[in-house]
């Protein structure tokens, strides 16, 4: 009986040994299932919000394009209608995207989607998750640039990258609505979303394996984003070659970063200077280098864009009348450096030259008519003093006439009377 009880303690011991290493067992792919799990949520998560952050850079880069091709108008109705033919030029926008722009008050100007609602207030369109910002209103004030999550009038929840137009003090914005850009994004990830179910009914090495294709997948998707955002690049690159002005990027110390061909042309400066570190100032008269590196470090550190007449310096010498009109480029909130158009206005500098020559010579043919004019205005007050002093004179002459002629007639009566 005691060994019969003694077998019996030691198969017991067996089987809850046994038990507990097929527990282990169990364990040990459910936590390796859990741990693919929390490092594929943690890693949808980012890549999500990545992406989220990649659409928010590029709608706010497309606003800041726009903006800054009505740099240097001065009539409104001309500056909507550019921003507009911009805006709808790009053919393959999503049916979600919509622009507006509103002036100092937050008041509606234009509304794409809503056309109705121009001339209302936006004042209180809430800003979420920013710690400047509360309102449309505290962006207008600041007179600042924005990209972030929004609320619109009607309560929808966006996108929006607003940008600064400080020739007419408005804010321009592209929206975008975040439910349809989350479902662009969780299209996009549908592949990892599936991978991640299938992950959770396997073994760590194949989980490993799913998670590294997963990951390798996603990679590709982020260099199809990549691609797409460098075929952008390409696009702006292109237009501004097409421009027949000087057009620049530089980062905050004026280092030129970004150079169109007509610059090149332009300065005589090549690729080779401009990987040396090439600057800005080294374009500018080293009589006004001073003052202009005095307004830069104003607008670096007001964060905020300036134009400027200035003498442009060739790098043979030689110099050139032009004006500069920048903007600051910024990526979350962060500014990176200023973009830019420098325009030769040696044209219009020649005909302002032309025309105060001309006025000149007008101002000098007046004055020698002027003169003219007094001269004989002179000549006639002298002989119409001559003509009053004969007039006198006949006038004075016809009176003693008279007078003897009464004399006469009086002589001749007195005779009558003696004769």
């Amino acid at each position: 009986m005691k060994f019969i009880a003694k077998r019996r303690r030691k198969a017991n011991k067996n089987n809850y040994i046994q038990k507990s290493r097929i527990v282990h067992l169990l364990l040990l792919p459910v936590i390796s299932i859990a741990v693919v799990f929390v490092l594929v949520y943690v890693g949808y998560n980012k890549e999500k919000k990545s992406r989220e952050a990649i659409y928010l850079d590029f709608y706010y880069q497309k606003a800041l394009h726009i903006s800054q091709n009505v740099t240097g108008y001065t009539s409104q109705e001309n500056a909507q209608q550019k921003i507009m033919e911009l805006w709808n030029n790009d053919v393959v926008k999503p049916a979600d995207e919509y622009l507006c722009i509103v002036d100092s008050t937050s008041c509606l100007i234009t509304h794409t989607k809503y056309p109705e609602s121009s001339g209302s207030n936006a004042s209180s369109n809430a800003i979420i998750g920013h710690e400047n910002y509360n309102v449309l209103l505290d962006v207008v004030q600041a007179k600042a640039n924005f990209l972030g999550r929004y609320s619109s009038s009607r309560g929808e929840s966006q996108i929006a990258a607003f940008v600064y137009i400080k020739e007419f003090n408005w804010l321009l914005g592209i929206h975008r609505s975040y439910k349809e850009l989350s479902k662009e994004v969780n299209a996009d990830l549908t592949n990892y979303l599936i991978t991640v179910i299938l992950s959770l009914g396997i073994l760590l090495p194949l989980s490993i394996i799913l998670m590294f294709l997963v990951f390798k997948q996603i990679i590709k998707e982020k260099d199809v984003v990549e691609q797409s955002l460098k075929l952008s690049e390409k696009k702006f690159r292109e237009i501004i070659e097409m421009l027949p002005e000087v057009v620049y990027e530089c980062d905050r110390t004026a280092k030129l970063t970004l150079v169109n061909q007509v610059a090149y042309s332009k300065f005589g400066y090549s690729f080779e200077d401009m990987n040396n570190g090439l600057s800005a100032f080294d374009m500018i008269t080293e009589k006004e280098r001073n003052f202009a590196k005095m307004k830069f470090e104003k607008s670096v550190k007001e964060e905020k864009g300036s134009s400027l007449e200035f003498t442009a310096l060739r790098k043979d010498g030689s110099t050139f009348p032009a004006i500069i009109y920048s903007g600051p480029v910024f990526s979350a909130d962060k500014l990176l450096g200023f973009r830019g158009v420098i325009v030769d206005i040696s044209d219009r500098k020649k005909y302002e030259e032309e025309l105060k020559t001309r006025q000149a010579v007008l101002e000098g043919l007046v004055h020698d008519r002027t003169k003219d004019l007094e001269n004989k205005n002179a000549d006639l007050l002298e002989k119409n003093d001559e003509l009053e002093k004969y007039n006198t004179l006949f006038v004075g002459r016809e009176f003693r006439i008279n007078e003897l002629k009464e004399k006469i007639i009086e002589l001749e009566a007195k005779n009558k009377t003696n004769g």
